[in-house]
């Protein structure tokens, strides 16, 4: 490559760096989840993997430097966003809810309905999944993050499927339209 090409040029990380690397990584959870599962204990495996993600992606990202684009980064939402926010939301959700249901006086049956709302879709994997009130925080945080994964993947695609196609429109993306700014008015 010629040097004088890059010369005051806007270079960035390109996404595509970034889903190799995270697909590397879950792949490298997979392999060690299926390794390690112990049933009696889902939702701390659950957890213990989650964690162990952060250095395993350090570790693949040494292994695999990024490579540069020429061009300016397009800022977007990143899923890790999303998923963070909503795992606060729904183990914050999950004590408000298992507390209001205790407070109010709730029979056992009427908790584990509560209970199996959170346990949804890992439950239909394994009944090792299902939150029950004999399990450890530890098991019903791990089950509700494993949980919230799959609600911020479906987010998630709504998210990137709608901004692709709102970015589509020609119009928007020179932002020419018809409606003028309120401070212009």
């Amino acid at each position: 490559m010629d040097a004088a090409l890059w010369c005051d040029a806007e270079v960035h990380i390109p996404f595509v760096y970034f889903r190799w690397i995270w697909f590397l990584v879950l792949t490298t959870l997979v392999a060690l989840g299926i390794l390690t599962f112990n049933a009696r204990h889902a939702g701390t495996w659950l957890l213990v993997l989650l964690f162990l993600s952060i250095p395993i992606r350090v570790i693949w990202g040494i292994l695999i430097p990024p490579w540069i684009e020429r061009g300016a980064f397009k800022a977007g939402l990143p899923f890790i966003a999303w998923y963070v926010t909503l795992c606060a939301f729904q183990i914050a959700y999950s004590l408000f809810w298992g507390w209001l249901h205790v407070g109010l006086g709730a029979s056992k049956a009427e908790l584990n309905e509560n209970w199996d709302f959170f346990s949804i879709p890992l439950c239909w994997i394994s009944s090792a999944f299902l939150v029950r009130s004999d399990k450890w925080l530890s098991d019903v945080i791990g089950i509700i993050v494993g949980n919230t994964f799959f609600e911020a993947l479906g987010m998630f695609a709504v998210y990137t499927g709608v901004r692709a196609r709102l970015n589509r429109n020609r119009a928007i993306r020179l932002n020419i339209t018809d409606i003028e700014p309120r401070d212009e008015q």
